[in-house]
């Protein structure tokens, strides 16, 4: 028997019945034919084992073990993804499986996902292929598995693939220990990752930016005029050599009218134009959270969720974690027949039919260029509308999104009439600009009302008109724009702009960016979660936390996507065999040393506060220690300079006593006692009790704060 395992259950289905055809036995995470057995992992079925549980001395964080650097790093297996890796592992080691075939997805984390597979189950199996699937096609998947080779051809690509899981992890782990051991603390994890990081960057210096612009007043300049039909033209002056053709001062313009006047002007240039606009791609996951968080507000991670919903519990649209925007020929030769199928919008669906009209070519990809998923659809199955109309709100409206986008590319292009004309006086020109919606075409199913300031005039070249007045219009430059969640994920798709070099920009090109389309909402989420960010209304704002986050960390290539640049340059001479993996990873290990010696230096500047946000929170009391301000965050109050500090939570284990409260606190802190005895529980009488709250700061010692209880005063 074979054994075909691939990234996704859908893969497998899709390869199964590319393969086998409908004929198949299918039971809890797999399916069986004559001759082969389907599985799949589910994504990262295994994970790297964490520092502690390698070994023993990392089970505290600590600054002085620091940086950790490890050869080897055992895998271990999640809670969520036991079942089914118990189920490829009894696969992988059945003495009816003769082949292992690789169908995970066609890159460098598909080539991962399997060979750790494979070793955590620790298959003895030698016979073991790849399929290289480029097209999710039947004829593609058919290809794909006659042609599989020997998966030693792919040994490189799996390194390649070791070497970036194991520099994240190393690089990750060692600057978040770092960063948190000495300027977060407990429950204040302050965490660094090669995307999530330099994401955060962008962001603050986006705010430095804002709060740092300095507006400036500039003028532009309309001449009003009237043909001998007293058809009125506006013209906005143009001088190649202004910017923009702005005016800095005021009295320039002012100078400038008077040496026009009103008066006659000459129509020296009229043209007439189309303007055509085609129907846009289908969704990739990342268009799809841009468009919904535009319209809506929805969050990077709600559209994944409904987008999940849709796929997996209603069967309505196809595979959401997609980085392509179109779909494969043998998908496109199915979508008269979706067309056919939806209950809604059948105003459209029937214009389709009725006219006959196929999907626009352009969102039909070439056999080598479809990825190992396709762009998102309504599924090519017939749904109710009962299971639509179970939908909820926001889920309705991913949902009609898809729908209308893809009903929109059987659609013709809308077409515009476009005008320019320019008159003169006096040398000087001014010129007018309008378009006007011709027809339709594809906007037709979004509904939308085309409306223009500017209508197509009936004016001619040589013909003159007659200028009768001139405004002024001030105007103000304004501070660049906040990052919403939608125009962060394109920015994440596509930061060149923040890398210099070509090589760097090409690079990003081609790895499409920082982070994956499957990962980049919980990046957005994790920036959150760590109150790194705050969203409000629509905007992305950094959080103090979060400013003082990117000026400590002192490595300026760990908080830049050049970072990832370089890696992916690395690691793609790894997959060529044109760099070795050891190089690679001394580097990683040189990165961490250099990190953590750098971080040593700046400890202990006066530049640098010891908790970031501290010197923003309100005093409540002076620290008995040193005499700095006592603050108080969502877990403790503390000293902004030394080691005194009373968690809220301290006698929650031991006696029940949930939060010490602020007032309790600055009593504790200013006299040792609270004024007050409190109500407190004993576990080991099961009875309750009243007791005073005392507090003591040692010294020099592991754990320097003590809150304990008195019977008396």
């Amino acid at each position: 028997m074979k054994l075909i395992i691939a990234e996704k259950p859908d893969m497998m289905r899709k390869i199964a019945k590319a393969i086998d055809g409908a004929n198949i036995k299918t039971t809890i995470g797999k399916m069986i034919s004559k001759t082969i057995i389907y599985s799949h992992a589910v994504g990262h079925v295994t994970r790297l084992s964490m520092p502690e549980q390698i070994d023993e001395k990392y089970s505290t964080w600590n600054f002085d073990t620091l940086p950790f650097h490890f050869d080897n790093i055992p895998l271990r297996v999640d809670e969520k993804t036991k079942t089914q890796f118990n189920i490829l592992k009894e696969l992988l080691n059945s003495n009816e499986v003769t082949e292992i075939i690789n169908a995970c997805d066609a890159d460098r984390e598909g080539e991962l996902i399997f060979r750790n597979i494979l070793l955590k189950a620790g298959s003895k199996c030698k016979n073991i292929t790849r399929m290289w699937i480029t097209s999710t096609t039947d004829e593609g998947i058919k290809e794909a598995f006659e042609k599989r080779k020997n998966s030693k051809e792919y040994d490189s690509m799996a390194i390649s693939a070791k070497a970036r899981s194991y520099a994240d992890y190393l690089i990750g782990l060692n600057a978040t220990v770092a960063m948190t051991t000495k300027f977060g603390g407990y429950k204040n994890v302050l965490s660094v990752g090669r995307v999530q990081t330099p994401t955060l960057r962008i962001i603050c210096d986006l705010e430095n930016e804002i709060i740092n612009f300095a507006s400036n007043k500039y003028y532009k300049l309309t001449a009003e005029a009237l043909n001998h039909d007293m058809i009125t033209i506006e013209g906005n002056y143009e001088n190649s050599d202004l910017e923009n053709n702005a005016f800095k001062k005021k009295k320039d313009v002012e100078d400038l009218i008077k040496e026009l006047g009103t008066g006659e002007a000459k129509v020296v240039l009229v043209k007439n134009t189309e303007r055509k606009m085609k129907p846009q791609l289908l969704y990739s996951l990342s268009d799809l959270q841009i468009e919904m968080n535009k319209r809506y507000g929805m969050s990077a991670n709600e559209v994944l969720a409904h987008c999940q919903a849709l796929y997996e519990e209603y069967s309505l649209t196809t595979y959401p974690r997609t980085d392509e925007n179109h779909i494969s020929k043998e998908m496109a030769s199915k979508v008269k027949t979706i067309i056919r199928n939806l209950p809604i919008y059948k105003e459209f669906t029937q214009e389709i039919l009725d006219n006959d009209w196929n999907i626009n070519s352009s969102v039909i990809a070439d056999k080598e260029s479809v990825g190992a998923h396709e762009a998102i659809t309504p599924v090519v199955g017939k749904p109710s509308i009962e299971t639509i109309n179970k939908l909820k709100p926001d889920e309705r409206k991913v949902y009609d999104a898809i729908v209308q986008r893809f009903i929109s590319t059987f659609y013709p292009n809308a077409i515009y009439s476009v005008q320019k004309i320019t008159f003169e006086r006096k040398k000087e020109k001014f010129t007018y600009n309008s378009e006007q919606l011709k027809e339709e075409g594809f906007l037709k199913v979004y509904g939308k009302e085309v409306t223009f300031d500017n209508t197509i005039l009936p004016l001619t070249e040589g013909e003159k008109i007659d200028i009768v007045g001139f405004k002024i219009n001030e105007c103000e430059t304004n501070p660049p724009s906040r990052f919403t969640e939608g125009s962060l994920i394109k920015m994440m798709k596509d930061p060149s702009k923040y890398t210099s070099g070509k090589d760097e920009k090409d690079i990003l090109k081609k790895a499409e960016g920082i982070g994956t389309e499957a990962t980049r909402a919980s990046i957005i989420e994790q920036l959150k979660k760590r109150e790194y960010i705050v969203v409000k209304g629509k905007t992305i704002h950094p959080t103090t936390k979060g400013m003082e986050f990117i000026k400590i960390i002192p490595s300026e290539l760990i908080k830049s996507v050049s970072l990832t640049a370089q890696f992916e340059s690395k690691l793609e001479k790894i997959k060529n065999k044109e760099y070795d993996y050891q190089d690679f990873m001394d580097e990683i290990k040189e990165m961490n040393e250099q990190f953590i010696k750098e971080l040593s230096s700046i400890i202990n500047s006066k530049e640098v506060s010891k908790n970031m946000n501290l010197d923003k929170l309100e005093k409540i009391t002076t620290c008995p220690h040193c005499g700095e301000k006592i603050v108080e965050d969502n877990y403790s109050y503390k000293c902004v300079k030394c080691e005194v500090k009373i968690y809220k939570n301290t006698l929650e284990k031991t006696f029940n006593y949930k939060k010490i409260s602020k007032t309790t606190a600055v009593q504790l802190l200013t006299k040792g006692i609270s004024k007050k005895k409190v109500k407190l529980f004993s576990k080991s009488k099961n009875k309750e009790f009243e007791a005073y709250l005392t507090y003591e700061f040692k010294e020099g010692q592991q754990y320097p704060n003590n809150v304990w209880i008195a019977f008396d005063k």
